[in-house]
């Protein structure tokens, strides 16, 4: 079974911060997993282009991704969203031909062979909880590039991944974790994941020449280059219950309809 993956990506709108906190933890999470499209990660784009928030699902199915979209809950859940998010977008990713399995004495070695796309797939989704609520895992940072191949450069890119891009990357620190190309949505057709522990560790990653000189490399190959680092939507979200904490847990339920809208059940 080929693993996919739904990323939901938007901006908060600013004023509404209080009330898109309560809103994601109270009612559209729940609701996303009633619909087999539990939120697994959630990112806040420290640097890079594009939306600001970025929610990760990995359904069981491409099957399953249809079922859930085409569910009335589903659309009117998005839809009391927009009330407090702009440039809202969703897309589904299929797994790339060049999945990363062992990603060497990295910090996420260990981690990666635990929480592959395709591991989840198959009812492994403990595992990855248990190691996603780890204190380690809290400071981790993603990092994605992406890309649309050039016309006639297929076979050679691919030669470039398997020779240069990942032995490299796992030499600066930065292995890639996994490859992803675009099924449904808009956007750059490619796309691959590293992840570092920190903010310091990714750094010293991407000052290294030889992180630079691959860069170049690859821009030779492909076009729609673009590269974003993320932290966790989670500590974005604390941050708000800091702010707002008192005012998000006084609101109730039933408050919540005037802000973003009714749900039916």
């Amino acid at each position: 079974m080929e693993p996919v993956k739904v990323v939901q990506t938007w901006n908060p709108i600013p004023g509404k911060m209080q009330e898109y906190a309560a809103f994601i933890t109270q009612e559209f999470q729940p609701c996303l997993k009633s619909l087999d499209l539990e939120i697994i990660s959630g990112w806040y784009t420290l640097v890079g282009g594009g939306s600001k928030i970025m929610l990760e699902s990995w359904p069981t199915s491409l099957s399953r991704v249809k079922k859930a979209v085409d569910n009335e809950k589903f659309q009117l859940m998005t839809d009391r969203l927009r009330n407090l998010v702009t440039h809202y977008a969703s897309r589904v990713f299929a797994a790339g031909e060049w999945m990363t399995e062992d990603c060497g004495s990295s910090f996420l070695s260990q981690a990666v062979s635990r929480v592959r796309a395709w591991d989840i797939a198959h009812g492994q989704r403990e595992i990855f909880e248990r190691f996603v609520s780890d204190s380690s895992f809290s400071q981790a940072v993603l990092y994605i590039q992406s890309w649309d191949i050039l016309p006639g450069q297929r076979e050679i890119f691919e030669h470039f991944v398997r020779e240069k891009q990942l032995p490299q990357m796992e030499a600066i620190g930065l292995p890639v974790t996994s490859e992803w190309r675009l099924i449904m949505g808009a956007g750059p057709q490619m796309r691959c994941e590293s992840v570092a522990p920190n903010l310091d560790s990714l750094a010293n990653s991407l000052k290294n020449e030889r992180y630079l000189r691959l860069v170049m490399s690859m821009e030779e190959l492909v076009t729609n280059y673009d590269s974003r680092v993320l932290i966790q939507h989670r500590g974005f979200l604390n941050m708000l219950h800091q702010i707002y904490g008192r005012a998000i847990r006084a609101v109730a339920p039933d408050e919540m309809n005037p802000m973003v809208g009714p749900f039916a059940d």
